[in-house]
């Protein structure tokens, strides 16, 4: 095994935002200490090798469904966020440890510095807001998995950055393969947690889940007036953070009118 880490830039279109970005994290990491890998979602065949530098690993769907793990058809893969990195792993094993990162997390940095402060931790998972239901008892992905685990020992983290040992991704996919299956902030940090390996969460120093969170989106536009040295999500211009803003208001909006309608069918 190689003491280098992989770091993994994972999307599924290309924007000039979105190669910026890679960009700018391919050059900001020390090429003996980290190997920069854009994977892409290539399912409807659009990658333009032309227009990235350095190098890359593609993947479909089909690629996904031939590693034998359990699949939902009408769930997309963000729900099973770590089946990209473990189809990169199964093709680049040998490194110690493995970052994925999401197109639209964002680092308001250096993210070598970032990187770097979590070079001595031997954790098996490295993530954001760690949390266990007496924590967090509303969250909604508790349950969503078919592991046999009492409640209150399920594990949650939130996905856009994550970092994985090489002996963590080993043990998730003979476990994958084995059938357990589930939504990857619960299933992946629960089955590690509860077969004994380390589960850490970044620390506050690098997040403020106000602004490191899934929805709303953050336009690139205001990063400049954030706290720097942080992490963020989700990140993108100004048209697209407007469109999902949109998006995610008719969703609360709906949530909302489907509750307040509920309970009028309670009271009758």
């Amino acid at each position: 095994m190689v003491s280098k880490t992989a770091i993994c830039f994972r999307c599924h279109y290309l924007s000039e935002d979105i190669i910026k970005e890679y960009e700018r994290l391919a050059s900001s990491c020390d090429p003996s200490l980290y190997e920069v890998f854009m994977v892409y979602d290539n399912t409807r065949k659009d990658f333009s090798i032309g227009r990235i530098r350095g190098k890359k690993e593609l993947f479909d769907f089909e690629d996904i469904r031939e590693m034998g793990y359990r699949l939902s058809e009408t769930k997309p893969i963000w729900y099973n966020a770590e089946y990209p990195l473990l189809f990169f792993f199964k093709k680049h094993p040998d490194y110690a440890y493995y970052w994925q990162l999401d197109y639209d997390a964002f680092f308001n940095g250096r993210w070598s510095a970032f990187f770097d402060a979590f070079r001595d931790e031997n954790a098996d998972l490295l993530a954001a807001q760690l949390k266990r239901p007496t924590q967090e008892p509303q969250w909604y992905f508790w349950g969503k998995h078919n592991l046999d685990v009492s409640p209150d020992r399920q594990v949650g983290v939130f996905y856009p950055v994550t970092r994985f040992s090489a002996q963590g991704l080993k043990f998730l996919d003979e476990k994958y393969k084995e059938g357990h299956w589930g939504h990857c902030e619960v299933v992946a940090p629960t089955l590690l947690d509860m077969n004994g390996y380390k589960v850490v969460d970044f620390g506050t120093e690098y997040y403020d889940s106000r602004w490191f969170r899934w929805r709303p989106t953050l336009p690139r536009q205001i990063l400049p007036f954030l706290p720097e040295d942080k992490l963020y999500h989700p990140v993108k211009n100004f048209r697209s953070a407007l469109s999902d803003f949109f998006v995610w208001s008719v969703i609360k909006v709906g949530g909302a009118l489907k509750k307040y309608l509920r309970s009028l069918g309670s009271r009758s």
